[in-house]
């Protein structure tokens, strides 16, 4: 189980490369606008919910017990997921569907970001993790507030910035 949160990134990262490398059309595009419509739209769907679902479970049944985290990080965990698909699953096409769209990112990216505090209080954290966590954390937040403005001329480097850095904070604590 605990190979399960670090492939769930390598798929999804596989497949947001991709999606948009081959496509690129510049730093202000966020990763949803590639993926709109037609078979991109069902993999990215598809992928998303394998990566998701197994990052949930991997959080649930090997993170969480494995740092001695109160359940209250797994209602956490959970509100993330839930809103991680209502994110993927609702498309930016209009105006209002833009705006669930952003207004579910913005939920689950908040949720997901409350559970490495979580991770830095266990007793079983090594302390250079824990430093880095508590460092990083406000500037994870600044981030993400950054990303909500609405001119954003490098959208995409910030968002996969904001993502990867998750990411290896979690490869982290789950291997170091």
């Amino acid at each position: 189980m605990q190979h399960i949160g670090p492939l769930s990134f390598l798929l999804y990262w596989s497949v947001v490369g991709y999606i948009v490398y081959p496509r690129w059309r510049g730093p202000a595009v966020p990763i949803s606008e590639y993926v709109k419509s037609g078979n991109l739209k069902k993999l990215y769907q598809l992928a998303s919910v394998i990566s998701f679902t197994g990052y949930a479970l991997f959080c649930i049944y090997w993170l969480f017990p494995e740092y001695d985290i109160h359940y209250s990080a797994v209602v956490l965990i959970l509100f993330s997921y839930i809103t991680q698909m209502l994110t993927t699953f609702t498309i930016r096409s209009e105006r209002k569907s833009q705006f669930w769209h952003d207004w579910y990112a913005r939920l689950s990216g908040t949720a997901a970001i409350c559970i490495l505090p979580f991770l830095a209080l266990s007793d079983n954290a090594p302390g250079y993790l824990v430093t880095i966590t508590w460092v990083s954390f406000p500037l994870m937040i600044a981030l993400g507030t950054y990303l909500r403005r609405v001119n954003r001329t490098y959208f995409m480097p910030l968002q996969i910035g904001l993502f990867l850095y998750y990411h290896l904070l979690i490869i982290g604590f789950t291997y170091l």
